[in-house]
């Protein structure tokens, strides 16, 4: 299966429900803080196109939302591109 190639999107354009990081403890997202400050982002966020559900990259996004950074990489697909992503990684 083909994705799109990762890009930057804002932060503040994500419409994600703020339920969705309730099991994300602030020792987890402080850890990957520091990771990012100092290594960067190497993997960018899987979401989809209207940047309202985070399908993987939880932890990421919110360290990068605690770090005031203005934008995240994402990869953004379809709901049947991400359900294919998932069959594909469980072969």
């Amino acid at each position: 299966m083909e994705t799109s190639k990762s890009e930057n999107a804002a932060i503040t354009e994500f419409k994600v429900s703020e339920n969705e990081f309730v099991t994300y403890s602030k020792k987890r997202i402080d850890k990957m803080a520091v990771s990012l400050q100092e290594e960067g982002q190497k993997d960018p966020i899987f979401v989809n196109n209207e940047l309202t559900t985070i399908w993987d990259g939880h932890t990421r996004f919110k360290a990068a939302e605690k770090l005031g950074w203005q934008t995240i990489k994402v990869i953004k697909m379809t709901d049947k591109e991400w359900e294919a992503c998932i069959q594909k990684t469980k072969l």
